[in-house]
């Protein structure tokens, strides 16, 4: 493989901080003549940790990979506020701060499960065609309404000097980590910002998986970065399968929807609204799919029911 060849495919960053999430989609473009390269689930300049960049056809997938949870190791400082909600900012409030550790552990455990959260002023969500942070630096204060998520799990490790904790959440799509560090700062009293950020995992993409910039740019003049970068089927096993054969695949290929009358197999009932993954005869993956009916397992050649629509093409 060339220099200039990149397959398609998903490249882990272990983001360094200081850079935006689009800082390292541009220097990784350098690296690949693909034109389409886009990253999963942004991160803030100030945090660190897994970036998943996808490219080329594997860009198809950004938004159903970037559904998934997250997972973050985060410091909180506590008696300060600021504008950002995280270090970054301008300090707007500073108080003492002694709350017992048994309150602290009480009131971080109380943001586990479904939440509301504001998000912060200074974020990307759009009001009226502008970025909130947009509207902030103009002097302007647009609060967003709050957003339905859910904390699957937040544990307290640590407390450093009595004022700076440290947690680790596991928690759904569109979770500010900055708003929830800012929340149990007003839950305790005493104000709270965040100072580091850390994302451990996004969905099946994990620390493990990832490459700084440094080992990234090493394997390029190595002419090895290809090695680095994993098919987008990879990311998709966790999915149930069915199977198409004969004439089938070349329907399914063209975006057709998956009917009764095709020749397939499934070894696992899916349900109405459920994505699966549909694969050729020699395993290949083409595409997502989402159920329109229940699916029970049977062999195909049922009629001419439509099953299930096109839902990413790969």
């Amino acid at each position: 493989m060339s220099h200039s060849d990149l397959p398609d495919g998903i490249l882990i960053v272990d983001k360094p901080g200081g850079l935006t999430s689009h800082d390292v989609v541009l220097k990784i473009r350098k690296y690949t003549p693909q034109k389409k390269v886009g990253f999963i689930g942004t991160l803030d300049p100030l945090a660190t940790g897994v970036l998943p960049i996808c490219i080329g056809k594997a860009t198809r997938l950004s938004s159903f990979l970037s559904s998934q949870d997250k997972e973050y190791l985060a410091h909180i400082l506590l008696g300060i506020r600021t504008d950002t909600d995280d270090i970054s900012g301008r300090i707007v409030e500073e108080r003492e701060v002694s709350v017992p550790p048994g309150k602290v552990k009480k009131v971080v455990e109380s943001f586990t499960g479904d939440i509301e959260q504001i998000p912060p002023l200074y974020s990307a969500i759009k009001r009226g065609g502008k970025k909130l942070y947009q509207y902030a630096r103009e002097g302007k204060k647009i609060s967003p309404p709050p957003r339905k998520l859910r904390i699957h799990s937040l544990e307290l490790a640590d407390i450093l000097d009595g004022k700076e904790l440290v947690i680790k959440v596991r928690c759904s799509k569109g979770t500010y980590i900055r708003s929830l560090a800012r929340d149990i700062g007003k839950e305790l009293g005493c104000g709270a910002t965040l100072k580091e950020l850390r994302r451990l995992a996004s969905g099946n993409f994990d620390l493990s998986m990832a490459h700084s910039l440094v080992e990234i740019h090493q394997a390029y003049q190595e002419g090895s970065l290809g090695n680095m970068v994993m098919p987008p089927g990879e990311f998709l096993k966790d999915l149930k399968a069915v199977v198409v054969r004969g004439g089938s695949d070349n329907r399914i290929r063209n975006g057709a929807p998956l009917t009764g009358a095709m020749d397939y197999f499934q070894d696992q009932s899916i349900g109405r609204g459920e994505h699966f993954r549909v694969e050729d005869g020699k395993g290949e993956i083409v595409a997502i799919y989402r159920a329109e009916q229940d699916m029970e397992g049977e062999q195909g050649r049922r009629g001419d029911i439509i099953l299930a629509r096109p839902y990413i093409m790969l």
